[in-house]
């Protein structure tokens, strides 16, 4: 992740910010999805 995104911030701000604060945005919601899906029901202990 670390290397695509060092080439990736170059590439997206060649012209203008907006795309790499867009994809910043939509990493949130993917990474709570992913978080959700993988890590299942919650359910309580006692």
């Amino acid at each position: 992740g670390t290397l695509l995104t060092t080439w990736l911030v170059p590439v997206l701000t060649r012209t203008s910010y907006v795309p790499f604060f867009a994809l910043a945005a939509l990493l949130v919601p993917l990474g709570a999805a992913v978080a959700l899906g993988v890590g299942g029901t919650i359910r309580r202990l006692a």
